[in-house]
């Protein structure tokens, strides 16, 4: 992962939040069907 200070220098021309220039992407699969819940956490460390 890149350093702040080289994150920050090659973000490019147009504005992107510092998280998703630095943070990987991620391969999670689809939604394959609909689901009902009462709470709903989305995200996380």
């Amino acid at each position: 992962m890149a350093s702040k200070q080289e994150a920050h220098s090659s973000l490019p021309g147009t504005p992107e939040s510092y998280w998703i220039a630095t943070t990987p992407e991620s391969h999670y699969p689809i939604q394959a069907e609909d689901v009902e819940v009462d709470v709903a956490i989305i995200g996380g460390a």
